[in-house]
């Protein structure tokens, strides 16, 4: 259940209701009526809350019952620790930007890379 899931993950991350709320940019009310199962979210927001505690959109909403293996489905591609790290920035320079700029931002990784090669 998503309520259950979100309030394990914030809790997990030692984080109140009040400092998930200033993060998201929503009011604590709006954070506990999430957590009680009196509200959800909505698309944009599950997205924005995945990102945050870095799972999936399946693994928040609790979409695997015990019998199910979550991870049967999903790739999982290893990423070193310098990888992690530019795809990191790449996520927070990429979101100050907006869509043109990841475009530009994608542009020159591509001018780097066929000038390597």
């Amino acid at each position: 259940m998503f309520s259950l899931r979100l309030k394990e993950l914030r809790q997990k991350n030692n984080l109140s209701q009040k400092e998930f709320a200033e993060i998201l940019k929503v009011s604590t009310g709006t954070v506990g009526n999430w957590e009680v199962g009196l509200r959800e979210p909505d698309f944009k927001m599950l997205m924005k809350i995945a990102d945050i505690f870095n799972v999936s959109c399946d693994y928040i909403l609790d979409r695997y019952s015990n019998e199910e293996d979550p991870e049967k489905n999903l790739i999982r591609i290893s990423v070193s620790p310098i990888e992690n790290e530019m795809l990191s920035e790449f996520r927070n320079v990429g979101k100050k930007l907006g869509p043109d700029g990841q475009r530009a931002l994608i542009s020159i990784a591509n001018i780097l890379h066929n000038k390597i090669q």
